[in-house]
């Protein structure tokens, strides 16, 4: 890929990443007039835009002086999906609280999404961004293992919550609500596919750490 075509690519895709982000922060923001119940939202929104500004711009720059750098478009990803969740999160905020679902047709479209959209978001940064830290590359070829249970890990929890017909509302599990976007009857495979990727994306967390860990202490 050319350096032009990078730029443009990546700058779009940052400016993209704000749009989402800004949008879905103004209907946040409107909802909290309408409610006038700002603990009723979550906090991650109002903390994601600015996460979503930061990695939209370095991404970018990386992505314009070293197109070939996957540390650049991994930034540039992630500033993308973040933003979607922002913009997922707040139009579901409005729905669910100023409109009701009966007046927001779009409702369960975006809590599918703010469903299963935040873990590569979140995988990403822990796992890629610190393995290929600084260079782009592997510290060395038996970090493989590590590369592959990030992939398949983060593949695998985001199909198990994207797929799964039940909605999980909290961490233990205790409120279930229907998926419409899941696979009928498919409950306990998508639950065992969400138990086995969570190990894999731990491995991986722990060894892209210990990788990074390695780096700096063979460049030393």
């Amino acid at each position: 890929m050319s350096r032009n075509a990078a730029r443009w690519i990546g700058w779009s895709l940052g400016g993209l990443a704000v749009t989402l982000s800004v949008a879905g922060l103004a209907v946040s923001i409107l909802a909290i007039l309408a409610t006038r119940d700002p603990l009723g939202l979550y906090t991650h929104q109002l903390s994601l835009p600015l996460i979503v500004i930061i990695f939209s711009a370095l991404g970018p720059l990386v992505v314009t002086r070293h197109p070939r750098h996957p540390i650049g478009w991994i930034m540039t990803v992630m500033a993308v999906l973040s933003g979607v969740v922002v913009l997922a999160v707040g139009f579901r905020a409005y729905g669910e609280r100023v409109l009701g679902p009966e007046q927001a047709p779009w409702l369960a479209l975006a809590k599918w999404l703010d469903l299963w959209v935040w873990i590569p978001s979140n995988v990403l940064p822990v796992t890629f961004l610190l393995l290929l830290f600084p260079d782009g590359h592997l510290p060395s070829p038996r970090w493989r293992p590590v590369a592959w249970a990030a992939v398949l890990g983060m593949l695998g929890a985001t199909l198990g919550s994207a797929l799964n017909p039940l909605r999980r509302l909290d961490a233990q599990r205790n409120f279930l609500e229907p998926n419409p976007f899941g696979l009928p009857g498919a409950g306990p495979a998508m639950d065992l596919l969400l138990n086995v990727s969570g190990v894999a994306v731990a491995f991986a967390i722990l060894g892209s750490i210990v990788a990074l860990i390695f780096r700096f202490r063979r460049s030393s």
